[in-house]
């Protein structure tokens, strides 16, 4: 292959640099709150995005995600989680505007994922009976 650089044509700019912390609450083993913040560099301006979330884990195999965002200062998402497991099949699906998915002439832009993961090493750890011993 032959490539020919046109001049007026070609630009350089740099890779967006991006920041990213967060912090997860557990009070109880079923019930976890999370802080997530993610900080985002284009063209040396610096974008910030808060969020907070909700996990619920109600049963070993259903999850529920519930979350509440603010990006760049000016738009607000709320998120919506689920999976749930059968077997080594997990499920799930979530989006991250509701409020869009649902008025969608309003929508300036949401995602929805749904798909299936196959969880072939999955063991469930059972506590160990004690054994009935006798002495003679």
């Amino acid at each position: 292959l032959s490539f020919k650089e046109l001049a007026p044509y070609s630009y350089t700019t740099k890779l967006p640099m991006h920041i990213m912390a967060s912090f997860e609450f557990q009070p109880h083993p079923k019930h976890a709150f999370a802080v997530t913040y993610q900080g985002s560099m284009w063209s040396n301006n610096l974008y910030n995005n808060y969020g907070i979330n909700y996990i619920g884990r109600y049963a070993r195999r259903f999850n529920l995600l519930l979350g509440y965002s603010r990006i760049a200062g000016m738009l607000n998402n709320v998120a919506v989680g689920l999976s749930a497991g059968v077997g080594p099949f997990q499920l799930y699906m979530l989006c991250d505007n509701v409020y869009g998915a649902i008025k969608v002439t309003e929508l300036s832009s949401t995602s929805l994922r749904f798909g299936l993961n196959i969880a072939i090493f999955d063991k469930i750890n059972k506590p160990e009976k004690p054994s009935k011993k006798t002495e003679n």
